[in-house]
């Protein structure tokens, strides 16, 4: 600003100056305005500059360090600058051509010279960033930094978004980071390189290693690749980690993997209460396979506040298929619950959905194993729990 102001003094101060345009920064130290008159020449040997005096400098090509070209644009503003009437008309006709010509210092320069012609002229204020905030003109940047903002990548945020934002940023890459690493030493596995791997996923404790290793545990087949990283789940503290062993503790056909799960969530002081809690949404399926799994790991992982729903669930109602002979009444029920019936029957049968209550002894060895009662019937377990929750009455009146 102070160079823009020496430039506008020493130009009204000469009207009759030559416009020169470039800035020839000298080797030694130093520097000389001027316009190059030679700019196109190759192989560089001279610069030939016109100076403001209007004589000619030759400099030889080791004496110059570099040059600072200045553009047409620059050099039109240069040479309107002498003809500006020292006006806000003036200033804002010039800042205009600033601003049409991406001369941003130098339109700065004329608006701030309106404002001091004229404090309240809104467009140069506007310009130069000022909005009215209660009846006063205050800077967007003063204002915003004044209620805590910083600036950054050219919007306004709060010091705890970037925090966040920077902590969100770091937990991608890390997981990102997890991902490669894991499924290259998965892709060791059953190779040269097989027992690194396994050492390697053998010492996994970086939380943001879970999302990863749950997609790994999603693709195993085997039952050894799945407890590798069923074994890495159960020393991750996270939603991730446990989600998924309730998961596979529910959903898959292997009893040793289920096992494996409910072993690692019985152990986890993070995730073993919010394991129980999906494991009892999981016995309000219609699947009655999954409601005893469940129940069965409920078993290890629960306690007493999960034996009503428990004791609820001793028996429960499915949809089963009766097939009856074409010949006679309906046979005995067939197929297997919840699941709708399915191939085997014989030409000419008859078939009819049926509602039935089905006992699960799954749900029975868990309120076993949680109450330490031996008890059979829904009712009898029904009326255990009343007797045993219902506080007892106390006479008041005892011992006058």
């Amino acid at each position: 600003m102070a160079r823009l102001l020496l430039l506008l003094l020493s130009l009204i101060a000469l009207p009759t100056t030559p416009v020169w345009a470039d800035v020839f920064h000298l080797a030694g130290g130093g520097q000389i305005e001027g316009r190059w008159l030679n700019p196109d020449e190759k192989p560089r040997q001279s610069y030939k500059v016109r100076t403001r005096s209007g004589g000619v400098v030759t400099l030889g090509d080791a004496q110059v360090a570099r040059v600072e070209a200045t553009s047409a644009a620059e050099q039109e503003y240069r040479a309107r600058l002498p003809k500006m009437p020292p006006t806000v008309e003036g200033h804002w006709e010039i800042s205009e051509f600033c601003r049409e010509n991406h001369l941003a210092e130098s339109r700065d320069f004329h608006l701030s010279a309106i404002l001091k012609l004229d404090p309240e002229h809104e467009k140069a204020r506007y310009g130069l960033g000022y909005s009215k905030v209660d009846g006063r003109w205050v800077q967007i940047d003063e204002y915003m930094r004044s209620r805590g903002y910083v600036k950054h990548r050219g919007s306004w945020r709060l010091p705890h978004e970037l925090a966040i934002e920077e902590r969100t940023q770091k937990l991608e890459q890390a997981q990102k980071d997890w991902r490669v690493k894991l499924r290259m030493w998965r892709g060791w596995l059953g190779k040269k390189r097989s027992l690194e791997a396994q050492r390697e996923i053998a010492a996994v404790d970086d939380w943001r290693a879970a999302s990863a290793v749950v997609d790994l545990l999603d693709d195993a087949v085997s039952r050894e690749e799945k407890n590798l990283w069923i074994d890495v789940l159960g020393r991750l503290s996270t939603h991730d980690a446990w989600s998924a062993l309730v998961r596979y503790a529910v959903e898959d056909n292997d009893d040793r993997v289920r096992l494996a799960c409910i072993e690692k969530l019985e152990r986890s002081e993070y995730g073993r209460r919010p394991a129980a809690g999906v494991l009892l949404r999981s016995l309000d399926v219609d699947d009655n396979l999954q409601i005893n799994r469940a129940a069965i790991a409920l078993g290890r992982i629960g306690n007493a506040s999960d034996v009503p729903a428990l004791i609820d669930h001793l028996v429960t109602k499915h949809k089963a298929v009766q097939q009856a002979p074409s010949g006679g009444g309906l046979g005995p029920i067939g197929a297997s619950f919840s699941r709708g019936g399915g191939g085997g029957l014989s030409a000419g049968s008859s078939t009819k959905v049926v509602e039935a209550d089905v006992y699960n002894q799954g749900v029975r060895n868990a309120l076993v194993a949680l109450t330490g009662q031996n008890l059979e019937s829904q009712d009898d377990w029904r009326k255990w729990y009343e007797e045993t929750n219902t506080p007892k009455t106390v006479d008041l009146r005892r011992g006058e």
